[in-house]
């Protein structure tokens, strides 16, 4: 049953990627007029799957111990990159919410690294205090307060999805 399992992992993995491609390619008739390039989009997704790639295979032959033992680090560095959005010259305002961090010609979500840093927190946790998990203190509340410090700063900066949605007629 697990190598099945990782068979329809698999396919799901790339059943999302061949969606993902088609949508890219429906938006290369604005990659030649912005970029030049009709192939622009596809070739950046082909550099940061590739470069997906590696760091999966790196972070699966890595003990799972090390994350474990890391979760910390993970955490400080998740929440000193959102904290990097208010520095100028760094974060980046885009349409009214400093949600980008921009170092160089590298531009990233400092959100992604946080979500990263939530499941090793939450794993490491759970694993510490798996006897405790039926006490609503150990098992709910403490984790949700010590997750809720990554939305801290998200709750200062405008919502527009939410508003979209909200305010639909």
């Amino acid at each position: 049953m697990h190598r099945k399992s990782a068979y329809i992992l698999f396919l799901a993995v790339l059943g999302l990627l061949a969606i993902g491609i088609v949508m890219l390619f429906s938006t290369s008739a604005f990659a030649r007029d912005s970029h030049g390039d009709v192939y622009f989009f596809i070739k950046r997704q082909a550099l940061w799957f590739g470069i997906g790639l590696v760091l999966c295979t790196v972070a699966a032959l890595i003990d799972y111990h090390f994350w474990q033992r890391t979760w910390w680090l993970w955490f400080a560095v998740a929440l000193a990159a959102l904290a990097l959005c208010y520095f100028p010259h760094i974060g980046m305002r885009i349409n009214g919410s400093r949600r980008w961090v921009g170092l160089g010609p590298v531009t990233f979500q400092p959100s992604e690294l946080a979500k990263l840093a939530v499941i090793f927190f939450l794993a490491a946790w759970f694993t510490r205090y798996e006897k405790a998990g039926g006490n609503v203190l150990f098992g709910f509340v403490l984790p949700l307060v010590i997750i809720g410090l990554r939305n801290v700063r998200r709750r200062s900066e405008p919502a527009m999805a939410w508003h979209r949605v909200v305010r639909r007629p």
